[in-house]
């Protein structure tokens, strides 16, 4: 893969930083809360302009000498090229990638489209992207190992949620809200999910998906399936849910073996206590954090999340742990080092 991309950054910028940034995402993303949210919260809301990265917005051109932009993820042609064309406008440019986009396409543990999609978006525009990037973001130190050639800066993910309590004792409500990428880990999840559905005869199991999904787990009581959401409607439902146990089960992978440790902000939003596979990236980032960790035995996975749900005690010693842990996390640089490191 990477014989495709360019050995390296060459573009330099030599404005010095007037205080503003300007972030281009693909619309709201999760990417921007975990990765850019806790760390961009000392800038006044003058100072911090978003902007769609799929569409050229027109207002661009009024962003001063000296800013700071942020590209999450991927952006279109146009945005590019207005950047290269406005090269002595900017502090610098950076790529933020929180996944393996460039080798999407190759990792067949994703559904096949997903994997086109993914990458095709990112490799349409690699050159473009890459030629007005002076530096990567990325957020694990497997991205950083994949691609040394860019020297990477690793940003790994922070809570952006405001603090929460634990789903009340008495409550049985457990969920996986994986999202269509993980469709291996739909398939291995539904002998579980019947297991604590027996076990556990008032245990009500929530799932995101669509017909796929619902078709996958029907015939087993209880499980509600809900549609797939936008990532706001998704924080804004974790936010108003009473979830005592959330599901993380990451099987191996290429793909997974790069991914980041941001269910457990999403879990505990919803009240919840995190059951996690026991491997990277959450085993051993998550071992202080109140994190439930089980090997891949389906029979283990029913075992543990029936005991959380069955021993309120327990799981909101585990509840408060992870809490504690979340407060304890923050930004590893200022802005103003992460912007002047390259």
């Amino acid at each position: 893969m990477s014989f495709l991309l360019p050995a390296g950054l060459t573009t330099r910028y030599h404005q010095p930083w007037c205080g503003n940034v300007a972030v281009l995402s693909p619309g709201a993303v999760p990417t921007i809360d975990f990765y850019l949210t806790p760390r961009l919260a000392e800038l006044g809301p003058e100072r911090l302009k978003l902007f769609d990265s799929r569409v050229l917005d027109a207002t661009a051109d009024s962003l001063p000498v000296g800013t700071m932009v942020i590209i999450v993820r991927h952006a279109s042609r146009r945005w590019l090229r207005f950047l290269a064309a406005h090269a002595d406008r900017w502090c610098g440019v950076a790529w933020l990638v929180d996944d393996d986009i460039p080798a999407a396409w190759r990792c067949k543990e994703l559904p096949l489209d997903y994997r086109l999609r993914t990458s095709g978006r990112f490799l349409r525009v690699a050159r473009d992207l890459l030629s007005v990037c002076d530096r990567v973001w990325v957020s694990t130190n497997e991205l950083q190992k994949r691609y040394a050639q860019w020297n990477p800066l690793v940003l790994p993910p922070l809570n952006a949620f405001p603090p929460r309590h634990a789903a009340p004792s008495g409550v049985r409500r457990w969920c996986y809200h994986g999202t269509r990428a993980h469709r291996a880990e739909f398939n291995w999840l539904r002998p579980v999910v019947r297991q604590v559905q027996h076990q556990v005869p008032d245990a009500e199991f929530e799932i995101m998906g669509g017909t796929n999904v619902r078709r996958l787990f029907a015939g087993i009581p209880r499980v509600n399936v809900l549609p797939p959401r936008s990532w706001q409607d998704y924080v804004a439902h974790c936010e108003n849910s009473n979830i005592a146990v959330g599901l993380a089960p990451l099987l191996p992978g290429y793909f997974n073996a790069a991914r980041a440790h941001v269910k457990i902000f999403d879990i505990v939003h919803a009240g919840a206590v995190g059951v996690f596979s026991r491997r990277a990236p959450y085993f051993p980032n998550l071992a202080a954090a109140g994190a439930v960790f089980v090997d891949d035995d389906q029979h283990a996975w029913s075992e543990h999340i029936a005991k959380l749900l069955l021993d309120d005690k327990r799981r909101l010693t585990h509840f408060a742990r992870s809490t504690d842990w979340i407060k304890q996390q923050h930004p590893a640089q200022s802005l103003l080092e992460l912007i002047n490191s390259k």
